[in-house]
């Protein structure tokens, strides 16, 4: 835990534990079109992960993170990412988790046959 934390009025605070509990967090991108994330359908993931590039533009951030420069294939829309935070479990979420998050998002609007998106490129 940081040394930062909210004071009363009359200059107290509050002691806040560490504790090993689980966390999820949820890097999420929205649309004012569409809302919170982007479904996409199986079709659509098939077609973006056969024109992918085999390369994580941040190679060092894919390197870091999965061990690997190489991109994985998607299995679901990468506009809505959960993340299990902690010192026991994938760590903390940081630039090179969403810097790889957002090379995804741009692989699957660059590719896709969506055609409602494909207005804005």
């Amino acid at each position: 835990m940081s040394g930062k934390q909210w004071y009363r009025p009359n200059k107290e605070t509050y002691i806040v534990p560490k504790d090993d509990g689980m966390g999820i967090m949820i890097s999420a991108f929205q649309f004012r079109e569409f809302g919170v994330g982007l479904q996409i359908t199986e079709q659509d993931l098939q077609i973006v992960n056969e024109s992918r590039v085999e390369k994580n533009k941040d190679e060092q951030a894919a390197q870091d993170t999965r061990r690997s420069a190489l991109k994985l294939g998607l299995t679901s829309t990468p506009f809505v990412r959960e993340f299990e935070y902690g010192a026991k479990t994938k760590g903390y979420w940081s630039y090179q988790h969403m810097v790889l998050q957002l090379e995804d998002c741009v692989d699957v609007l660059k590719y896709s046959t969506l055609n409602s998106i494909s207005c804005f490129f």
